[in-house]
């Protein structure tokens, strides 16, 4: 039991996810089909696979969870490390 009472397993888990918008800032040259930057329109799919991606160096448990929940909804992916990733211990 968790301080409120609640029966918890410890672990957080992804549920649902609620897309707000599919117009994401891809950057000069992040995306094959949007060579010249700015916004281009994904899948949710495909958010969920870059934030897998981004997501799957880090330590942090709910990071853990992005990971699970994008691996589990893009099982059929290849996953790639980020460039340039630092954890830095009790930075958040």
């Amino acid at each position: 039991f968790d301080k409120t009472g609640t029966l918890t397993n410890g672990r957080p888990v992804i549920s649902d996810v609620q897309m707000v918008g599919t117009d994401v800032d891809v950057g000069v040259g992040a995306d094959t089909d949007n060579q010249s930057g700015g916004t281009a329109e994904h899948s949710e799919a495909d958010i969920l696979w870059r934030l897998g991606c981004l997501e799957r160096n880090s330590e942090h448990p709910l990071a853990e969870a992005v990971v699970n929940y994008a691996k589990q909804h893009c099982p059929d992916r290849a996953w790639v490390d980020p460039t340039n990733f630092v954890a830095t211990t009790g930075q958040g």
